[in-house]
């Protein structure tokens, strides 16, 4: 393909790279299976399989260094990542309205607290992301926030 045609179909090479990146990966569906618990460990899951067999788990790194240095493309990722953990924050939501949980729940210190030891082990320990750990993890995070 020429640089002109490429050019054309995407005037900045941001709009390639998020192009790019939303081919690799769709965002996490929001479950409702009538629990936050129930939820919350769907979306570990669902979170686990994508770290571990889709193809943007392998480029998210490079996409990470480039974006420390790019505005741009630090802007493209954060619209990445608000595709893996909205639905992380939309069942938090839910979980407060029915009385699931506190009301003051920091929803965004949860989410860091189910996903970073998954993203964690993926790219930094490379130790195993095993069902197990997951799903330790979430446990933990759900007992911690006082839901059963």
């Amino acid at each position: 393909m020429a640089k002109t045609t490429i050019y054309r179909q995407w005037p900045a090479r941001t709009d390639l790279l998020l192009d790019t990146c939303e081919t690799f990966s769709t965002p996490l569906i929001t479950p409702d299976k009538g629990s936050f618990r129930s939820d919350i460990l769907e979306l570990v899951e669902n979170l686990v399989d994508r770290l571990l067999t889709a193809r943007w788990a392998s480029v998210l790194p490079s996409i990470i260094d480039a974006a420390e240095r790019d505005p741009e493309i630090a802007v493209v990722y954060s619209r990445i990542q608000l595709g893996h953990t909205r639905p992380f924050e939309h069942v938090i939501q839910r979980a407060i309205a029915k009385g699931e949980l506190r009301s003051d729940v920091d929803i965004e210190l949860m989410v860091a607290c189910l996903t970073g030891p998954l993203f964690y082990r993926r790219w930094f320990s490379r130790e195993p992301l095993t069902p197990e750990f997951s799903r330790s993890v979430a446990e933990s995070v759900i007992r911690a926030a006082g839901a059963d």
